[in-house]
Order: structure tokens, then C-alpha cells, then sequence
């Protein structure tokens, strides 16, 4: 019950008028990362490889059922999820006008570590669902553009713009069209847009002769959608920045990106017939090196506290695992600790 209510007590501090995904709250909302060495998508390939217990998808509704509280709507949608929902129907679900999109974007952008432990079923579900889709499109050996309008802060298009040489990963789940009209229409209808943000139209090339990529894929036969010839990228893709242009007359910026090879794609077959504990102790060690590449100590705790919280049984060596991961970070970085 502790735990229920810390839970539930993360989602009402960062879910705040989740309705609008622009609003201010406690953590930075971006949807890029330029500092590729970030532990974060390491992260996130291990929330795609853990063992999830069969009482996640369970935890995940009586979190938000708490939330949603009072909500007809929302609670309908939420009895659906819980009666329904398979891996098999994972994009159907993200793609659907519900919460579990918005909010689990939301928390990738901004790294929040305890709702993405919390939807990580469902970031696994919908990994594999694209790694399939992918595999078929890659097959096909490919090239093509696709277009994607969206808000972002005049900070970030900024930062962005001084990359070039460099690339940028995307924070989340994000979806595309091959059509530029339809990304174009967004932008347009958009509403007014405030200060310090601005509309912008991506325009990606894709070339799936290369393999070296999180995987994307064409997803609209298993979308709630099937007309909108979606195209969903895992969150985590890199992207090299090529161009970025202002047009006056629309107030549109146009950035063009292709993407960037990515050395940190974990090979699937590196977890085949592991057994639940070793797939568990192979996800912690990636956590740990990550976390340590990055110096990003403070993350350590919360990270080995969530997966005790979903592997009770296995808090014993979770807890030496967390202390080698500290005395690793300190190793390697010479940090002195105060006694």
C-alpha cells in the first residue's frame, strides 16, 4: 500500500493538467536530447528487456484509476485497458485519444524514472510490436521522407540549430506521416501559439539500407487509425540535423533530419534463453554502466529501488547490485565520500 500511494502521489505531482502537454511543471519537457551519451535510452532499452511481473498492467490501472478519480471518461477507458488490453493491441492502445499516450510521453520528455517504470510493460510491448514491423520494412530496403509537425520551445529549435555536426535523440514515442500535407494541416490549425514556442515541420529521411537504428515502421494496420498512413518511431532514434530554415509568411521553422547511425542498438539475440533472474541481472548491468557513463549518481537509488519494488524476491542481490553500482561511479570518477 506504501508503494500504491507514492505511486499515485508521482502521478498527481507531474500529471498536472495532463490535458495540455505544454503546460509548466517541475521537470524540463523537451522533446529532444542533444547530449547522446545520456544514460537515458540505455535506460529505456532496459525497460524493454526486464521480466516484467504479471501484476504490472495491474499496478498501472489502480495508479491511474486514483488519478482519474471522478472522471466518467477517462475510468471508462482505463475498465477497457484493464479487460482487453494484450501486447498484441500495444500500438492499437498508443494510438488511441486515451492517457496512456500523453502521459507516458510526457514522462519520457521528461525523464521521470518512476512513471516509466511504471508504463514499462507497455514501452516493451510496443518495442517488440515495432522491432516486428520494423524488421519487414528493413527487408524491403527503403528510402523515403516522412513529416511530422509539432510545438517546441524557441530554446530547444536553438540549441538544436548550434548541432550540426553532432545529432540529437528524440525523448519519446513520436509519430509521422509520409504525406506533408497532413503534418502541414496540423501546424496550421494549430492554435495560437504563446510566447517562447514555435511551430515547426520535420522533415525526415529515412534509408532502411542501414541497420543500425531503434526501429520504426509503418503502423497503420495496427493502429486505432488506419487511414492516417502513420509511421512511429521508438523513442530514443537518433537524428543528424541538416538543414533548418524560417518561413516569415506561416511562421513555420522546417528542420530537415536524416537518421543517424546508432552504436548503442542492443542485439536481441543477446537475450535469448536467459532465465527471468539473468534477464533481470543483464538489464541491471546495463542500467548500472549507463548510469556511470553518464554520472549520473543521483539516479541510482530510484533506479534499484523501482526494480525491488517489481522483484521483491530478487531485493537481496538488487541491493548488492546497487551498492557495486556506487562503488563503481566512485571508482571510476575518484569522488571522495563523506563518512
Amino acid at each position: 500500500m506504501k508503494l500504491l500511494v507514492a505511486v499515485r502521489t508521482d502521478v498527481q505531482t507531474y500529471l498536472k493538467e495532463e490535458k495540455n502537454i505544454l503546460n509548466e511543471s517541475n521537470k524540463k519537457d523537451e522533446s529532444t536530447d542533444v547530449h547522446l551519451h545520456s544514460w537515458w535510452p540505455e535506460f529505456i532499452d532496459a525497460l524493454c528487456y526486464l521480466p516484467y511481473p504479471d501484476s504490472c498492467r495491474e499496478r498501472l490501472v489502480l495508479s491511474l484509476r486514483s488519478y482519474y478519480e471522478g472522471k466518467d471518461e477517462e475510468l471508462k477507458a482505463l475498465d477497457e485497458f484493464e479487460r482487453d488490453y494484450t501486447p498484441a493491441k500495444a500500438v492499437r492502445w498508443y494510438t488511441r485519444d486515451t492517457f496512456l499516450y500523453r502521459i507516458l510521453n510526457r514522462a519520457l520528455r521528461q525523464h521521470n524514472v518512476q512513471l516509466c517504470f511504471l508504463f514499462g510493460f507497455f514501452v516493451r510491448d510496443l518495442y517488440r510490436q515495432l522491432k516486428e514491423e520494423y524488421e519487414k520494412l528493413k527487408a524491403a530496403q527503403l528510402t523515403s521522407t516522412v513529416y511530422r509537425g509539432q510545438v517546441m520551445s524557441l530554446d530547444e529549435i536553438q540549441r538544436l540549430k548550434k548541432r550540426s555536426q553532432y545529432g540529437l535523440a528524440v525523448n519519446s514515442f513520436f509519430s509521422t506521416s509520409d504525406n506533408q500535407s497532413v503534418s502541414l494541416g496540423f501546424l496550421r490549425c494549430s492554435p495560437s501559439i504563446t510566447d517562447g514556442l514555435a511551430k515547426v515541420m520535420l522533415e525526415i529521411e529515412l534509408d532502411t539500407r542501414k541497420n543500425r537504428f531503434r526501429p520504426f515502421a509503418p503502423v497503420s494496420h495496427l493502429s486505432e487509425f488506419s487511414n492516417k498512413n502513420e509511421i512511429l518511431f521508438m523513442t530514443g532514434i537518433q537524428l543528424r540535423r541538416v538543414k533548418v530554415s524560417y518561413n516569415e509568411d506561416e511562421q513555420i521553422y522546417t528542420m530537415k533530419l536524416r537518421l543517424k547511425d546508432d552504436r548503442t542498438v542492443k542485439d536481441d539475440a543477446d537475450f535469448h534463453n536467459l532465465s527471468a533472474r539473468k534477464f533481470l541481472k543483464k538489464c541491471s548491468d546495463m542500467l548500472c554502466d549507463a548510469i556511470n557513463n553518464a554520472q549520473e549518481v543521483e539516479s541510482v537509488g530510484t533506479i534499484f529501488g523501482e526494480l525491488i519494488d517489481l522483484f521483491p524476491a530478487e531485493a537481496g542481490w538488487l541491493k548488492i547490485s546497487e551498492q557495486e553500482c556506487l562503488d563503481q561511479h566512485f571508482d571510476i570518477y575518484d569522488f571522495s565520500v563523506e563518512t
